[in-house]
């Protein structure tokens, strides 16, 4: 990953790490947990729901649309990778409404057959490549809220059904969303959907677009971002911080009813990181490249990290305690 400020949130976290069973979430509502997806091509479940396609993911139309990505140079804490650039997304296209829960992903490895070592060969791959990471093994156990194998298949860690995935590899993304009959986001509708219907270059897609303090997304909350106030702010007094992830849904969504796109967990993309083209382009995606791109920051990441323009990279291989996804579908 690039960024230097990431590695110090990451040190505030270690300090301030607390239990994740009992926290101060109780009184919001958790999306139902979601039944194994059934096997078969993906698309829609016959006589299901029109918005809910294969894997029980429940999806959002977003529509074709230009607009502006990026953000001014400017915004407090912008960073050069993040110029304004003219995009056209051409066509409509249907998004998961949430990240992938760690229930839905447990269900996809069960269903193709992955075993203990998390390795599988999709379909166009040269090898096996690992799905993910088992959570009560990494780190001796400290962030055990993602998918862990029980000993005969993959399922949710206790309490956690509703919760992104995490630890979870591009290639368990890819592959996933792949099975689901859909693929992932290109760099390009990941953020024009995450600015939801907004019509101007903010720092975020929710609210008001100009801040991102507590009760706004699951994020490190001393570490927080107001516009109005110059942008990063500290306060290591706030109280209520909950180091690990939130069940999906469990904050206000965007314009187009997208929720969790800042925080909960970064969601891995289609693109390679490059630099962003200097002329308008229409349904661009970077193909060729060594580090995949993450977007929208995690539950441990500082205010400033989970703005819309925000750009990081990870070798595909890469599975880190606040890294998920969601998938994207061809609207018919």
């Amino acid at each position: 990953m690039k960024k230097c400020f990431f590695y110090a949130a990451m040190a505030a976290v270690a300090l301030c790490f607390a239990s994740c069973g009992d926290n101060d979430n109780d009184e919001l509502e958790p999306v139902p947990a979601p039944a194994p997806a059934p096997g078969g091509e993906g698309g829609e479940e016959e006589g299901g729901d029109d918005n809910v396609r294969h894997g029980d993911i429940e999806v959002v139309r977003i529509p074709a649309g230009t607009r502006q990505l990026g953000s001014p140079a400017d915004e407090p804490s912008y960073y050069k990778d993040e110029m304004l650039h003219t995009v056209t997304i051409s066509k409509d296209f249907e998004m998961g409404k949430y990240p992938v829960t760690n229930a839905q992903f447990a269900a996809f490895l069960n269903a193709v057959g992955v075993g203990e070592n998390a390795l599988y060969q999709a379909e166009g791959d040269s090898e096996p490549r690992s799905m993910c990471y088992d959570s009560a093994t990494r780190d001796s156990g400290k962030y055990n809220f993602g998918v862990t194998w029980n000993g005969t298949e993959w399922a949710a860690a206790e309490g956690y059904d509703e919760h992104p995935v995490i630890f979870v590899s591009w290639y368990g993304a890819d592959a996933f969303a792949k099975w689901a009959g859909g693929s992932l986001p290109t760099e390009a509708q990941w953020e024009y959907a995450c600015r939801g219907t907004q019509t101007e270059n903010l720092p975020f897609g929710i609210g008001d677009g100009t801040k991102m303090v507590k009760g706004m997304a699951a994020f490190y909350i001393y570490d927080y971002y107001d516009l109005a106030e110059g942008g990063r702010k500290v306060d290591q007094n706030i109280e209520g911080y909950v180091s690990c992830t939130y069940p999906v849904g469990s904050f206000e969504p965007n314009g187009f009813g997208l929720y969790d796109m800042h925080g909960n967990v970064y969601e891995w993309v289609q693109d390679y990181y490059a630099s962003y083209p200097t002329e308008p382009s229409v349904d661009p995606v970077c193909t060729e490249g060594s580090q995949k791109v993450v977007r929208g920051g995690g539950w441990v990441n500082s205010g400033r990290e989970l703005r819309s323009a925000v750009r990081w990279y990870q070798r595909p291989t890469t599975t880190y305690e606040n890294n998920g996804f969601r998938v994207i579908f061809d609207c018919e």
